[in-house]
């Protein structure tokens, strides 16, 4: 699920879509997103531990279970946060803000690298990556022959 999530953001930032579309499609996918962990995954996981919980003979198993289980989901999750922040800061910094609140606070188990979602980090991390993307097109080019031609007019 989690390459996929990737995935359907690094195409909806497509290359030759307008500023308008690719910020409602972010709006949509991370509604869907949202909605698809706090309304369907989350209350499948809890139902299952309950159920676990109370047909076990002793809870103790389950519950060791249960904090080895929640260890290494932080640790994958910091893990890919992390891979996000590094390859699509622009992609982040563009999300709507109550996405980037609840990525600060799902930053948790990995506090020492909590501050590259801090607000100047990835702002700036976002414009080397712009700068990037438009090298990549040709955009620095064109802009700057732009600038040129503009000059010996004036």
């Amino acid at each position: 699920m989690i390459a996929v999530m990737t995935a359907v953001l690094v195409v909806s930032g497509g290359w030759h879509a307008d500023a308008g579309f690719c910020q409602g499609a972010m709006k949509v996918i991370a509604a869907l997103y949202v909605f698809f962990i706090h309304g369907v995954l989350w209350p499948l996981i809890i139902l299952v531990c309950w159920r676990a919980f109370t047909d076990a003979a002793s809870p103790y198993p389950l519950m060791v279970a249960l904090v080895l289980v929640n260890l290494v989901y932080m640790f994958v999750h910091g893990l890919i946060l992390d891979f996000w922040i590094e390859h699509m800061p622009l992609e982040i910094y563009h999300l709507p803000k109550w996405i980037l609140k609840d990525l600060r606070i799902s930053y948790y188990p990995n506090f020492p690298m909590k501050h590259k979602l801090e607000e100047a980090a990835l702002r700036a991390a976002a414009e080397r990556r712009a700068s990037k993307l438009r090298a990549q097109m040709g955009l620095a080019a064109d802009a700057a022959q732009k600038h040129v031609g503009q000059d010996v007019e004036a």
